[in-house]
């Protein structure tokens, strides 16, 4: 009897209210609970909801990074901006380097001595490295390692031979030490990363002291440029420089 009771009278309500059933009402004949279908977000909401989990997505999954070259440099920077010495040219400024240019590619060093004439006949072999690599972002330095090289004298020796790639002054011997070279010329190849991926003789030019080839069958440096630009590794990571030594490079040091 009560259930039948409370049946007419809600009928008698919903008639009262054009036969529409109001939310509470529906939610007290339910016994209290609201369905799923009335806790959902009202359409306006989800779209923009949608947009903003897809992008959290995104930059979670790594969508929304750096490319990464652009990473990896900002990495080299952080990490051997402090490790790494100056790099410092005729006119007393620091020249760019792996760490400070992002556009470099690879850097090489030939370590050299003005009063070396070995070092002195590899300047028509330089130049052509120098115009080769360098509009393909190599940073390709002379680095004049005498103990007593001033600006002056390295720029006049620049000019009386003819030398067009960037003369650094290296008279401490920080990069000396840091390639782990002994003889000039000598080259030392620096990958992107800022890792030594070649150290040795420019080419087989010279087989020892006084001992010149009529021609040249190995070109290493060159060689080793043109493998870390193909984003290979050189075939040859060590070679035999043959030239003069390196002044106090083991007594006074």
């Amino acid at each position: 009897m009560a259930d039948a009771t409370s049946h007419r009278g809600t009928e008698a309500r919903r008639k009262a209210s054009g036969g529409r059933e109001s939310p509470g009402n529906a939610a007290l004949a339910s016994g209290g609970r609201e369905s799923p279908g009335n806790a959902a977000l009202p359409g306006g909401l989800r779209l923009p909801l949608a947009i903003t989990l897809c992008c959290i997505f995104a930059v979670s999954t790594g969508c929304a990074a750096r490319p990464q070259t652009e990473a990896a440099h900002a990495r080299l920077s952080h990490k051997n901006a402090s490790e790494e010495p100056p790099l410092v040219g005729t006119s007393g400024d620091r020249m760019p380097t792996l760490s400070q240019d992002a556009s470099m590619k690879a850097m090489a060093l030939v370590f050299v001595l003005a009063d070396c004439p070995i070092c002195n006949a590899y300047v028509p072999e330089l130049n052509r490295l120098h115009e080769a690599f360098a509009p393909r972002g190599v940073g390709l330095y002379v680095v004049h390692v005498e103990r007593d090289i001033t600006a002056e004298r390295a720029t006049a020796h620049a000019t009386e031979y003819g030398l067009r790639p960037l003369v650094a002054l290296d008279p401490d011997h920080e990069w000396v030490k840091r390639a782990g070279a002994s003889i000039a010329p000598q080259a030392v190849v620096f990958s992107p990363d800022g890792q030594i991926v070649y150290l040795g003789r420019i080419d087989d030019q010279y087989v020892g002291l006084g001992k010149r080839r009529a021609n040249v069958t190995s070109h290493d440096l060159r060689d080793a440029l043109e493998a870390i630009l193909a984003n290979q590794t050189p075939k040859a990571a060590r070679t035999e420089a043959v030239g003069c030594p390196i002044p106090n490079r083991t007594s006074g040091e």
